[in-house]
């Protein structure tokens, strides 16, 4: 039943009923708990949804109801999008759900003549995946969907900083949780671009390995990575030589651009740290 309603709802347009087929076995062992009328009455559907010959019969109304809040939250986010990265010439519509009509049809009422329906958008994906291993230089920029950046900590200046995120480190005080951004929500990157180069330093002598946050936001400008439209996508983690002073920086440099964030690290000399890597959080 669920498979079957899989494939009516890419033939509903909103302007008729969504048919669904009602396997008999369902049917018959469903009335041995309830009459399907009575639990349709009790439902408040006994006008919407009827039930005869082996069919589900929604009526458009209700079809309409099934569909419109998840269509309205792709509206919405569509609109989000385009104020991010400003006017297109198309917009492409992929995914299984992409051939509802009625999607489609309350897309282009939406944006008009920029909406396009591809044939089989439900195997879009799969096949640009396939494409892009073939071919990676295929896509040459990428609009970053969020803000990235490390967790840091720096002198605390009590005029800038929040008295919460002082903390006092062998008598020195600092404000902890700074949002250090690499890259800007919205921002056009090539592939493999390499952004700026931030350092860190050890938080202690002889510190033989450091752990670097990497937070994600909402927000154009974090100023912590307490703040609520954050949340953390990996660690980078570095094994790093002993007897070095925490003045002692570390040169990270985030890239950009391909399917997953790559990093490059520095020693205070500028040599290359090979044993560097990000672990990203599933």
């Amino acid at each position: 039943m669920l498979a079957d309603f899989e494939i009516s709802k890419r033939k509903f347009d909103g302007n008729d009923q969504l048919v669904v087929n009602f396997p008999a076995q369902f049917s018959e062992s469903y009335v041995e708990q309830e009459q399907i009328d009575d639990a349709l009455q009790k439902a408040g559907c006994y006008k919407d949804i009827k039930i005869k010959r082996g069919r589900m019969f929604i009526s458009k109304d209700k079809g309409q109801w099934i569909f419109d809040k998840t269509i309205d939250q792709v509206i919405e986010r569509t609109r989000i999008l385009l104020k991010v990265i400003g006017d297109v010439d198309y917009i492409i519509l992929v995914g299984g759900f992409s051939e509802s009509k009625y999607l489609q049809t309350r897309m282009k009422e939406t944006f008009g003549d920029k909406i396009v329906a591809p044939i089989e958008p439900r195997t879009a994906v799969m096949r640009a995946a396939v494409l892009f291993g073939q071919s990676p230089a295929a896509i040459q920029t990428r609009v970053s969907k969020y803000s990235y950046g490390i967790a840091t900590m720096n002198h605390f200046k009590p005029e800038i900083h929040s008295e919460e995120k002082r903390i006092v480190i062998d008598g020195r005080e600092y404000c902890d949780d700074i949002f250090e951004k690499h890259v800007s929500i919205g921002q056009e990157i090539t592939v493999e671009q390499n952004m700026n180069e931030m350092t860190y330093y050890p938080t202690i002598d002889n510190q033989a390995h450091a752990v670097l946050q990497v937070f994600a936001s909402s927000k154009e400008n974090p100023k912590y990575v307490t703040d609520e439209d954050c949340q953390q996508v990996g660690l980078l983690l570095i094994e790093m030589k002993k007897n070095h002073k925490r003045d002692f920086g570390i040169k990270v440099k985030l890239i950009f651009g391909g399917t997953e964030i790559q990093v490059e690290v520095r020693d205070g000399h500028g040599n290359t740290i090979k044993n560097a890597r990000m672990d990203f959080l599933g």
